[in-house]
C-alpha cells in the first residue's frame, strides 16, 4: 500500500480559476471531487488545495478507503481538451 506522501508525489491533475464571485483564486483536483483550496494568489490556493489533499488521503488510508489516482500520469491534458476553461491553467 502507498503512503500518502507516495501519493502526493503523483500526477493529480489541479486547475486553478479566479472566481470574480468571491475574488479570489479556487484550485480544485480533478481525480478527488470536493478536494478544493482557496487563495488571493494562485500559489496561496495551490498550496490549501495541497494540503487538503494530504488530509483527505490520509484519512482514506486510515479508514480504508480506496483513493483515486490519475488515469495516466504520463499524459499531460492537450488544449482542445480544456477550450471551454479559458481561464483554468492546469498544474501537475
Amino acid at each position: 500500500m502507498k503512503t500518502t506522501e507516495e501519493y502526493m508525489k503523483l500526477s493529480y491533475t489541479l486547475t486553478v480559476r479566479w472566481s470574480a464571485d468571491d475574488e479570489l483564486f479556487v484550485a480544485r483536483v480533478k481525480e478527488i471531487e470536493g478536494c478544493t483550496g482557496h487563495g488571493d494568489t494562485e500559489a496561496k490556493a495551490i498550496a490549501m488545495v495541497r494540503d487538503n489533499m494530504r488530509g483527505w488521503i490520509s484519512f482514506c488510508l486510515d479508514a480504508g478507503d480506496e483513493i483515486p489516482v490519475p488515469a495516466d500520469p504520463d499524459r499531460l491534458p492537450r488544449s482542445e481538451e480544456h477550450t471551454s476553461e479559458l481561464q483554468s491553467r492546469q498544474y501537475l
